[in-house]
């Protein structure tokens, strides 16, 4: 992942839509993995997202 977050990766990929109620359009509805092996894959998303908001 890359530390400069790219507005919409994550829904061009299908994880997740932009939220509705939006304001910065940094905030994104995040899908639950479907199987065990997609887990890893959301869990990298929401660890970005922290280091995000954290300003790392």
């Amino acid at each position: 992942m890359s530390s400069k977050p790219q507005r919409g990766v994550t829904a061009e990929l299908g994880w997740a839509e932009p939220h509705q109620y939006e304001d910065f359009g940094t905030e994104f509805l995040l899908y639950a993995p479907r199987r065990i092996e997609e887990v890893g894959i959301v869990v990298a998303f929401v660890e970005e997202s922290i280091r995000f908001a954290r300003g790392d």
